[in-house]
């Protein structure tokens, strides 16, 4: 049986972050009927000042020009981007290489970006039959606000749409939310779409009750110490300084917050002179990153995840691990929170909502135990294996 020949195409491919297209690449990588290539450009990251110190971080310290790399395991052949702005790119000899490759499946990241334009006019003009799949990640609280972002969701909605429309079988959002945005905000074809969730590695996220007894050892929590842990980047888009400053006047101290993920330097020093001034330094606790099983350990470890201003693709991982979460309360979380009558975490809506949730939790009010059981519960339609199978059966039926 003759291999599919699939070609992934993003903006950036960065590795060593665990972002879904990167994974994509490495589990249908392992499908032995398919070859799995990726186009990115080659440019690491984008050029974004809260996102520039994270480069190093994510991407290592490799001075990536154009050419054919073998980046975790994926083959990705890195092109020079014509220009660059606001994370959205215009890949020099990007209709050439297709057409080198030569693919059965065509996978874009992102259904306004401008590499869903060059894709679809390359297959509706040069009359090819490749298959072409779009997914998209956008959430209200993640659109750029911009006067420029917002002139080009326009421009797209009114003349590009048609075209990317025209192009594609396939749209896959990861959310209602998302779903949502493309319809309406984007014009494209509700029909077209099937929701396809971010996930995470279920084989390294999972309960581990041994490794819950050697994290609370390494950091010295006490027996009935109740741990908030934040995993993520420390940008100041995130809100750390409201969820720091939503423990102030909590006269239970009986609690720590532990802080992960690499600080943009400058919103960390305000971080830490604002700790200082609400003499919490016993409290809060900063660590510069972790391994991923490092990061298994704190899921597991912890009593409750917070992420009550910003989404992440930590919660998933959180959940997989049994960790019940607070979250902002936006519909794409609420999927995930809420599945019809299993609650696994707390919704809310502001710095008010937080401190009474925090409250709750500390006074005993909350009952963390079924939380805990149903976020595991609730994590199972999020995992990897489970995504990918989907994906692939899009791909080759």
């Amino acid at each position: 049986m003759k291999k599919k020949t699939v070609v992934q195409i993003s903006g950036y491919f960065l590795s060593g972050m665990s972002y879904q297209e990167n994974i994509y690449c490495s589990e249908l990588s392992k499908r032995s009927a398919l070859l799995n290539l990726f186009i990115s450009s080659s440019v690491k990251y984008p050029k974004d000042g809260s996102y520039s110190h994270l480069r190093e971080v994510y991407t290592g310290t490799r001075n990536l020009d154009s050419g054919v790399y073998y980046d975790d395991g994926v083959v990705n052949f890195r092109l020079k981007p014509l220009f660059e702005k606001n994370g959205k790119v215009y890949l020099r000899k990007l209709l050439r290489t297709l057409s080198l490759l030569n693919p059965d499946v065509v996978l874009v990241h992102g259904s306004t970006s401008i590499v869903s334009i060059q894709v679809s006019f390359y297959k509706i003009f040069f009359r090819n039959k490749f298959k072409l799949l779009v997914d998209d990640h956008t959430l209200i609280t993640l659109q750029e606000k911009s006067v420029l972002s917002r002139i080009y969701r326009f421009v797209f909605k009114m003349i590009f749409s048609k075209l990317v429309d025209k192009a594609a079988d396939l749209y896959l959002p990861l959310s209602k939310e998302t779903e949502s945005i493309m319809v309406n905000n984007y014009g494209l074809d509700k029909s077209k779409m099937k929701i396809l969730y971010l996930g995470a590695d279920d084989n390294l996220f999972k309960p581990e009750p041994s490794k819950r007894i050697s994290f609370r050892e390494k950091y010295r929590i006490k027996r009935n110490e109740v741990v908030f842990l934040y995993t993520g980047k420390i940008i100041e888009s995130k809100k750390i300084d409201e969820m720091i400053g939503s423990f102030k006047d909590v006269t239970n101290l009986n609690y720590r917050i532990i802080i992960v993920g690499p600080a943009e330097p400058k919103y960390k020093s305000y971080l830490e002179e604002l700790i200082l001034n609400l003499e919490m330094e016993d409290q809060i606790e900063f660590v510069d990153n972790m391994d991923t099983k490092s990061l298994v350990e704190a899921f597991n470890g912890a009593d409750i995840g917070i992420w009550p201003f910003a989404p992440t693709i930590s919660t998933v991982e959180a959940q997989l691990c049994g960790l019940p979460c607070i979250v902002q309360s936006s519909e794409y979380n609420r999927e995930r929170i809420v599945n019809d009558t299993v609650v696994s975490g707390m919704l809310v809506n502001n710095v008010s909502e937080l401190k009474n949730v925090i409250v709750d939790v500390l006074s005993g009010n909350q009952d963390m135990a079924t939380l805990r059981e149903n976020s595991i519960k609730n994590s199972q339609r999020y995992k990897n294996s489970v995504i990918v199978e989907s994906l692939y059966n899009y791909m080759v039926n």
